[in-house]
């Protein structure tokens, strides 16, 4: 090979390089070597999957300990807010205590994915907690819950079998609360008939609908129905909030649902596990995800040839999510040089931070606590609290519109003033976006009229708010 062949062959590498880092990660520079390789690419979910997070504060047993205090606490409050202005103020603090908490666990959240040398296996963490999507919203303790259960129940599991991550999400007390689980009685049951209660059809519905099959997938509202028949029983403990199997709020089956019979011969957990199995490997739940991962990562018209072999893969596998990412990231589009998405908020603000080489020390200053609380619901992406069950929208109209425009704009502005305002254009650009720096944004750059001009010209470039 001539040293001009060489040259023109590590250019092409390296473009290829940045392309794998934007689309599947991040971005650069950090990380940017791990991104040579489909292998490498997928190593990296495997150690995020190991690794601890640095949420929520305190740790996971931590936070539990803390959970049972707090629920405990709010409850005997609420029983008496109407009798005491004490206990109505008592109520209030808490509730800003559990805000205040769940912001601490988004700074962190957003520090270990800017500082993370992992981008794959973060960006994988965002994609499962949104499809599991919980409002944090809905109830004051879900602001201590929601970050517990990120970092417990899915992201342990974004490397294993979907049947682990689906059975650890949909039997968390935090799902349970969100989608009003607690509340579901079969009315012919003990409980139900002594307090006069039904059916709540939330879990069973957004369970076919959204975790699983997918819309138009074949299943009636009749399978809705018996579905939420099934999953009666499912509730959560108070103080302890935990999931728990009470057998006094279902009744016996059998229960139909798809064409299969479940709860025959009595009615208990181990039935709930057997339906969430079988949904996990069903047909229809390998296409609906395995599309849902192609648009997410690669484009939202992905190619239907790379959607039927994740399927398929999926479906030969048992769900395997590493063997589907696997296909994904060997598929020949995963590496094609045309940036069709939108970056997402959340997206943006990252590799933002990262292309401005961001130190641990200013990540950990104030005033980037009070911008990561800030930007990410200006811009409509406040993570942990998503507008429904269906997470945040994916498509690209979405994200580029005037306001998030205008949105991005300012937040550009802010990173380029005080994010290491003296990083030179030519260096913030190569991080941004490498030997994939168009020649129309190299013009614009050396046309600015200033240092700063020209930090805020790349970073608010359409190129850079793509991947």
């Amino acid at each position: 090979m001539t040293a001009t062949q060489g040259r023109i062959s590590k250019q092409m590498h390296d473009s290829q390089v940045t392309i794998a880092a934007i689309r599947f990660g991040y971005g650069l520079p950090a990380d940017h070597g791990k991104f040579g390789s489909p292998q490498s690419i997928l190593q990296m979910a495997h150690t995020v999957a190991r690794t601890r997070a640095s949420y929520p504060v305190g740790g996971i047993d931590k936070r539990k300990r803390e959970l049972n205090s707090y629920v405990g606490q709010f409850t005997a409050r609420r029983q008496h807010q109407l009798q005491d202005e004490s206990n109505r103020e008592a109520l209030r603090q808490l509730r800003v205590t559990a805000s205040r908490t769940m912001e601490q666990d988004r700074v962190m959240m957003l520090r270990d994915a800017v500082m993370s040398s992992d981008g794959f296996g973060q960006r994988l963490v965002r994609f499962w907690s949104d499809h599991f999507s919980i409002a944090s919203s809905k109830a004051p303790e879900l602001r201590l819950m929601v970050p517990l259960f990120e970092a417990e129940r899915i992201r342990p599991n974004i490397a294993g079998s979907f049947a682990m991550l689906l059975r650890a999400a949909i039997l968390d007390p935090a799902m349970l609360i969100y989608l009003d689980q607690t509340t579901s009685m079969d009315p012919d049951s003990r409980a139900g008939q002594k307090q006069d209660r039904g059916i709540n059809e939330n879990l069973g519905r957004e369970l076919l609908e959204l975790h699983t099959l997918g819309a138009g997938s074949g299943y009636t509202q009749d399978d809705v129905r018996q579905a939420a028949y099934l999953l009666a029983g499912l509730t959560v403990e108070r103080p302890k909030m935990r999931a728990v199997f009470d057998p006094s709020r279902s009744a016996a089956g059998p229960f139909t649902i798809m064409g299969r019979r479940y709860a025959a011969d009595g009615h208990n957990l181990s039935d709930i596990d057997r339906f969430l199995t079988d949904l996990s490997v069903a047909p229809q739940t390998a296409e609906t995800i395995s599309r849902k991962l192609a648009v997410h990562f690669i484009s939202d018209q992905p190619d239907e040839q790379l959607v039927s072999a994740m399927t398929q893969t999926w479906v030969e596998s048992g769900g395997a999510l590493d063997q589907v990412y696997w296909v994904m990231l060997c598929h020949p589009s995963a590496w094609s040089p045309e940036f069709g998405k939108a970056k997402q908020p959340c997206d943006y603000l990252i590799s933002s931070l990262r292309a401005l080489t961001v130190s641990r020390r200013t990540l950990a200053g104030s005033d980037i606590d009070q911008l990561f609380n800030e930007a990410l619901p200006s811009m409509g992406q406040d993570i942990w609290d998503p507008p429904s069950p269906r997470g945040f929208d994916e498509d690209r109209e979405s994200w580029i519109t005037a306001h998030q425009l205008a949105a991005r704009l300012q937040l550009a502005q802010q990173l380029t003033r005080h994010i290491n305002s003296q990083i030179e254009p030519a260096q913030l650009a190569d991080n941004a976006l490498g030997p994939l720096t168009s020649a129309t944004l190299e013009n614009v750059i050396a046309r600015a009229p200033s240092r700063e001009a020209a930090r805020l010209a790349i970073l608010a470039s359409p190129q850079f708010n793509q991947r």
